[in-house]
């Protein structure tokens, strides 16, 4: 309910929209000798996930969420049921960080 209150009562701030913002920029440095490598882990999705993913992604590019790179290193992520969700396929992207994590 509180929810909905602060969504009517701010409809321009708080929308279905991904937002962006200039406030604060985020810049990771890596330890000293540290190698950012790609993950070894495969994280393998049946084609309905595959293709909820790429329609996922799809959207975060076009939305200027996300932006495709040309790199050597890559964090892999894969797709979880959305709980309480009102389809049967509501995704959440999940993005294993953990070899960046160990970098920074």
């Amino acid at each position: 309910k509180l929810l909905q209150y602060f969504k009517r009562k701010y409809p321009k701030v708080l929308t279905e929209a991904l937002g962006t913002t200039d406030v604060v920029k985020c810049d990771l440095t890596l330890k000293s000798g540290a190698t950012l490598k790609s993950s070894k882990v495969v994280y393998t999705q049946g084609p309905i996930r595959q293709q909820a993913m790429k329609g996922i992604l799809d959207k975060l590019i076009k939305d200027d969420v996300i932006e495709r790179i040309d790199t050597n290193s890559a964090s892999p992520c894969f797709l979880v049921p959305k709980k309480n969700a009102e389809t049967a396929n509501s995704w959440r992207l999940v993005t294993d960080y953990r070899e960046l994590n160990k970098c920074i």
